[in-house]
């Protein structure tokens, strides 16, 4: 699996410099060779990791809190084979495949992975 540099994230994923290097700073997303790959080194990302990045800043620009995304990322991780199709994820960071009250949709199926476009991230 190939990684991408943080412009190559920045470009699939829409973030901003900025928001990348303060959700690396926060936990939210953790580049390959580990939070802090070094004084003059660049961060690389898995494509995974660029996929959960991409699900994080759809959940951002509909209204999800940093509490709300840091829990998501942490069930995005699992690799559980069920994260697949739409998911709901509710205002606690909670997550599910049923419709409920005040939660925001999500279709991980039409999030793109990679910087070549839609890919099926690897389970």
């Amino acid at each position: 699996m190939a990684e991408l540099n943080s412009l190559a994230l920045q470009n699939a994923t829409g973030l901003t410099y900025r928001q990348v290097d303060w959700w690396c700073r926060a936990g939210l997303l953790v580049p390959a060779g580990g939070p802090h790959p070094g004084s003059g080194q660049g961060r690389r990302f898995s494509e995974r990791e660029v996929w959960v990045a991409s699900v994080l800043a759809e959940l951002r620009r509909l209204g999800g809190t940093l509490d709300v995304l840091r829990r998501v990322a942490s069930q995005l991780r699992l690799d559980d084979p069920a994260m697949v199709g739409t998911i709901y994820v509710g205002p606690e960071g909670w997550i599910s495949h049923a419709p409920a009250p005040a939660c925001w949709c999500i279709d991980l199926d039409s999030i793109p992975v990679g910087a070549d476009g839609p890919t099926v991230p690897s389970r």
